[in-house]
């Protein structure tokens, strides 16, 4: 959508931080399941990590979105699916805990 390589470099800054938040919030939640599977109680560090980066990585995704296009902004769009991907994992884990 951008030709100017400013804002094409901003774009794509954002495409990255967006998914390293995103990252970042998977493994914390992984090792927070983890905890939970193996009997421990998780600290509330791992809500502290998901509360903190999710917005972080909705504005990069719109500011990506916005400068680029959803063609170039793949990336961005994948760290969305990331947190989806999150939340649908503790629905699953909490639907097997309650059941057993």
């Amino acid at each position: 959508m951008t030709s100017s390589s400013k804002s094409q470099s901003f774009a794509a800054s954002a495409n990255l931080v967006a998914f390293v938040c995103a990252s970042i919030s998977f493994v914390t939640m992984a090792i927070a399941l983890c905890q939970i599977f193996t009997g421990h109680h998780p600290s509330i560090s791992a809500f502290a990590v998901v509360v903190c980066t999710l917005p972080v990585t909705i504005i990069c995704t719109v500011i990506s979105l916005i400068l680029f296009g959803v063609r170039q902004s793949k990336l961005a769009l994948i760290a969305i699916a990331i947190f989806a991907l999150q939340f649908l994992l503790g629905y699953i884990a909490m639907t097997i805990l309650m059941h057993q």
